[in-house]
């Protein structure tokens, strides 16, 4: 259609010609393309004539790049213009459906009723933003044009929410990967597809794709994207860190003097006296062995250092956040008058 209508406009600039060209846009996501050849409509010398044609397919534009209060306004003025037109009538109210439709599944969600959300947003997806429909006084439904229109995305990275936030991270994955491929920098959407990528414990790639977002200009200065980094690089890191507990055969509620007998224990066994003899792979895992024992016992044998790994952290970064509450300390000191002590 878009092709047709651009041959069109070369031959001839009548007004039905560029607002079928304006559909045809409206049509494949091009919705700046789209109000610009609407406004060459309503600056023409005939404007009075074709302007509620011209406000429908307008109207349509911004209720697809999810302004909707702004779209209704738009609607009313071209149904007043023509009140018997049954493009006015129809996208009217259809928008004002999408608008209320819209409010009823975020109100759910903001109540943390997400299993209904959720399927609020697939009556509303299903009937309204991906469906089907008659062309009216030539223009085509508002639910055959959506399906490429920024509202289309919002609506499915926030199904893709609601559906995390049930439980179902797969359905959540597939919603943003739908929302991604019309809004390719829709944040809301990235953040749902790291966060579902985290929910499988997919932790890699999800530290990944905040990596290439947080690298992309748009992406680098966005406070979300920042923290969100900061979660997944703290997850994988937890991962892969020693299992100190499991290293020292104790559970995570011993006590202190537990976990400094077992420490004496495992050591014993693997000490590298003890497998001097033995093939030198052994004898260099046994060393490895030995330590991490050590560490273990470093980190657990110290109740700030236990806490934070109890909480998720790995040795390094322990050490360096209690480095950093040390130096703030220090810093206090010496702003508090009186002298710094040792510092200098």
């Amino acid at each position: 259609a878009r092709a047709s209508f651009a041959g069109a406009l070369r031959d001839a600039e009548s007004a039905p010609v560029v607002l079928g060209a304006a559909a045809a846009e409206l049509g494949l996501g091009k919705i700046d393309r789209c109000l610009r050849l609407c406004l060459q409509v309503l600056r023409r010398a005939d404007a009075a004539r074709w302007r509620p044609a011209a406000l429908v397919v307008r109207g349509a534009a911004t209720l697809l790049s999810d302004e909707g209060s702004q779209a209704v306004e738009i609607l009313r003025e071209a149904l007043r213009l023509d009140p018997d037109g049954a493009a006015p009538k129809a996208t009217l109210r259809a928008a004002l459906r999408v608008v209320k439709r819209r409010k009823e599944a975020r109100d759910l969600a903001t109540k943390r009723s997400f299993a209904d959300a959720a399927a609020a947003y697939d009556r509303l997806l299903a009937d309204d933003l991906a469906g089907a429909g008659a062309a009216l006084d030539g223009f085509p439904a508002l639910a055959v044009l959506a399906a490429r229109s920024p509202l289309y995305a919002r609506c499915r990275a926030e199904r893709g929410t609601c559906r995390l936030r049930t439980g179902d991270a797969d359905a959540a994955l597939k919603d943003c990967a739908a929302a991604l491929y019309v809004v390719d920098d829709l944040v809301d959407a990235h953040l749902c597809r790291a966060n579902a990528l985290r929910a499988l414990g997919r932790h890699a790639e999800a530290r990944k794709h905040l990596k290439d977002i947080i690298d992309e200009s748009w992406g680098g200065s966005d406070v979300r994207v920042k923290h969100a980094f900061e979660q997944a690089d703290f997850d994988l890191r937890r991962t892969k860190r020693p299992d100190y507990y499991a290293l020292l055969n104790c559970r995570q509620v011993s006590s202190e003097r537990e976990i400094k007998g077992a420490y004496h224990a495992q050591s014993l066994l693997h000490h590298p006296d003890r497998h001097a003899t033995a093939p030198p792979e052994v004898q260099k895992a046994e060393a490895e062995v030995f330590k991490r024992l050590g560490e273990a016992l470093d980190i657990l044998g110290d109740p700030q250092k236990r806490e934070l790994y109890d909480k998720g952290f790995d040795k390094e970064a322990i050490h360096a956040k209690l480095e950093a509450a040390k130096r703030a300390s220090q810093n206090h000191s010496c702003s508090g008058g009186g002298g710094c002590g040792g510092c200098g």
